[in-house]
């Protein structure tokens, strides 16, 4: 039975005073199709329990047992449908993570990310604060992200890692990429690849201080080309893990770190 669609336009828009942006969150066989938004500014902060906080883009797809924590249930609905949504044109300044997860059974399909800067902080008074990646996107297919620019601000936090961190991720365009991970000193690529196939990275830059501009793991990995990049203020172009060796990463035209 096919999925019914709407549109639904989102435009011009300030979150201030917040502990979330944007945010989908679909259970119990649900949809969100057709999405649009753009020109957002966001300004979050923490306000207590909820392990969200601080996020400025969130995408959430589980059965209702997964959120329970109990085996799933005769009859029970799919984990639902997230595809074909953009966000574009969008400022933020975070105190935590943005995740955007689709579910292994139905992954977010047709998704477009562009202009998105993410300017990154912790808040020392908050009980706790759950961030690693930048930005952390798990089972999709089909996506674009365009104009993704990762910072890290201060006060910083010891368990960042990487600026953008895709998981379980099938035919991606990654273009115009600015970014680095979070610590210079430390042994985390600024872009983190983990069974991800058919990739194209285009017209990228490596921020100062970047170590490993890309990294690969992950068995499913492979058909990764890195194109016209801007390499030369990382120490390595990119790595692939061991368990990866069989993948396949094709450079071409990229300006690349000095020998």
């Amino acid at each position: 039975m096919p999925v019914p669609t709407a549109t639904v336009v989102i435009d011009n828009c300030v979150i201030t005073d917040s502990s979330q942006g944007i945010v989908i969150c679909v259970t119990d066989g649900g949809f969100v199709s057709d999405l649009q938004i753009s020109n957002v500014t966001i300004n979050l902060r923490r306000f207590g329990w909820y392990h969200l906080q601080g996020g400025a883009i969130s995408f959430i797809m589980k059965r209702r047992s997964e959120w329970e924590g109990t085996p799933v249930a005769k009859g029970e609905p799919a984990p639902g449908v997230i595809r074909n949504i953009a966000i574009r044109n969008v400022i933020a300044h975070c105190t935590g993570p943005s995740n955007i997860d689709g579910h292994p059974e139905s992954p977010i399909d047709g998704l477009t990310l562009e202009n998105i800067k993410l300017i990154i902080s912790t808040d020392p008074a908050a009980p706790y604060d759950m961030t690693v990646h930048g930005m952390r996107i798990t089972n999709a297919t089909n996506l674009k992200l365009k104009g993704i620019e990762v910072q890290w601000d201060k006060p910083a936090l010891d368990q960042w890692q990487s600026a953008l961190d895709l998981e379980n991720v099938q035919g991606v365009e990654l273009d115009d990429f600015v970014g680095r991970q979070a610590w210079p000193d430390r042994n985390f690529p600024a872009v983190e690849f983990n069974d991800v196939s058919d990739a194209m990275i285009r017209d990228s830059k490596a921020a100062e201080g970047t170590g490993t501009f890309l990294g690969v793991r992950g068995k499913k990995s492979g058909e990764i080309c890195l194109l016209g990049n801007d390499l030369r203020k990382a120490k390595v172009a990119y790595k692939v893990a061991p368990e990866s060796a069989a993948a396949r990463v094709t450079e071409m035209q990229n300006l690349l770190p000095p020998k």
